[in-house]
């Protein structure tokens, strides 16, 4: 994941180096390889050692320090991922003429899994080696356009500012999470706040809602390309990504989660899961914290932002989380006591049994919901629960799940208009036969 931020103007007018900075400088919990600005035209990056942080690095930029006013200030904090950690690969992106002329500048937040196909399909005259996802899809959109948003495999928040016509656009892209996925989701957070004078944009929210407490903040329309004037933002094109998936193959749950024996616990490791994770999610069938992109069961420590993204370092927006084999632990102390139990070569449902007395959340046992009490005893949950970092509750009846979480996903995604009372009746008649 990477920060996106930036300020666009009505009519140009004096940057407010004080919002500007503390979005860059919040954004650095979604970077940490690179960073960069675009302002009206003029571009400067941080991609020494020292400068990879905007913090740390917007003092010495000499395009922010020089700027008074402005029409367009576009940021990025990157985290590397196609393309790896170099000086060429940081953003924002840029195309300009002979004449070193900026024509095209991009900055996205997201990973392109199927850039080289797209890439084949869109521009194939340009050689595409050592490109990023995000350089070679700033090249399709200058030389052949937007279309491409209804095709890409991955996810994708974009701010475009194209010279050759004086326009900003904005992309927020939603799909779902893999081909089992019967909906889609938000495929990157990203945020806005209009004042009437400019359109101030950031991936992260509360920092944004923090420097303009005196107007609402909005999430970018997801799926529509949009022209942003300073004043308002404008649709100017649909695309319809239902069948697109964010990551590159369809999720499949591990074998072998469904009878309580979870292996793999030889490779505990400090979890790095920064680039193809965008959130943390909780599989209700089979009990387990996972790797909301890719199905992964989550081991060790992870750490996660209030928002439920995950990274792989820790910062003031990221905490570490601890997990055994899809279940969260009680904190850091229960995280080394089973830490220290891999090197007695315990059976391995002896440790499972364990992390589930170590667990701060109810965990399913055969198919059914229980807590431990302080002597470690196994007791029916049967109530309502919110698991942590996840949009999951669970609803359970002497220690039963329920299937009462289903029916705003039925409401919502209603194919045939059914009733109210018709959808209870199909509920409770499932409920009555749950086994």
């Amino acid at each position: 994941m990477c920060g996106i931020f930036g300020v666009v103007n009505r009519h140009k007018r004096q940057l407010d180096k004080r919002a500007f900075i503390t979005l860059g400088c919040a954004n650095d919990a979604r970077g940490g390889d690179a960073c960069g600005v675009m302002i009206d035209g003029k571009v400067d990056r941080g991609t020494e050692k020292d400068d990879v942080y905007f913090q740390n690095w917007y003092p010495k930029s000499k395009v922010l320090k020089d700027t008074e006013k402005c029409y367009v200030a576009l940021g990025h904090c990157r985290k590397a991922s196609v393309g790896g950690v170099a000086a060429d690969k940081a953003q924002p992106v840029t195309i300009s003429d002979e004449n070193g002329n900026l024509l095209f500048c991009l900055i996205h937040n997201g990973t392109i899994y199927n850039y080289e196909e797209l890439a084949k399909k869109y521009i194939p005259g340009i050689n595409i080696k050592n490109m990023t996802d995000s350089q070679i899809m700033a090249q399709i959109f200058f030389h052949s356009g937007y279309d491409v948003l209804k095709e890409y495999i991955g996810a994708g928040a974009f701010v475009i500012q194209d010279y050759r016509t004086n326009e900003t656009f904005i992309f927020r892209g939603k799909s779902k999470n893999y081909k089992s996925s019967a909906t889609t989701t938000e495929e990157r957070p990203l945020y806005y706040v209009n004042t009437g004078k400019s359109i101030i944009f950031s991936s992260i929210l509360s920092v944004l809602q923090g420097l303009f407490w005196g107007f609402d903040a909005y999430d970018i329309p997801s799926n529509i390309l949009l022209k942003c004037t300073g004043e308002n933002l404008y649709k100017i094109k649909e695309y319809d990504r239902s069948e697109c998936t964010q990551s590159k193959s369809s999720y499949t749950k591990t074998s072998n989660t469904r009878n309580g024996l979870l292996s793999g616990y030889l490779d505990w490791h400090y979890s790095d899961y920064g680039y193809c994770a965008p959130k943390i999610d909780f599989d209700s069938g089979s009990g387990n914290y996972i790797n909301g992109s890719t199905g992964e069961v989550l081991n060790g420590v992870v750490y996660v932002s209030d928002y439920g993204f995950i990274s792989n370092y820790s910062t003031v927006y990221n905490k570490p989380y601890y997990f055994w084999n899809g279940i969260m632990l009680s904190g850091e102390n229960a995280y080394r006591a089973m830490f220290d139990l891999l090197a007695q070569k315990l059976p391995e449902k002896t440790l499972l049994g364990i992390s589930r007395r170590l667990s701060c959340n109810p965990v399913l046992i055969n198919k059914k919901y229980y807590t431990f009490d302080a002597d470690y005893k196994k007791i029916k949950f049967s109530e309502e629960y919110y698991y942590p970092l996840t949009d999951v509750v669970i609803y359970c009846d002497n220690g039963k799940l329920l299937a009462d979480y289903c029916m705003d996903k039925i409401m919502k995604f209603n194919p045939v208009n059914l009733s109210i009372d018709t959808i209870t009746k199909i509920i409770n008649y499932v409920k009555s036969n749950i086994r």
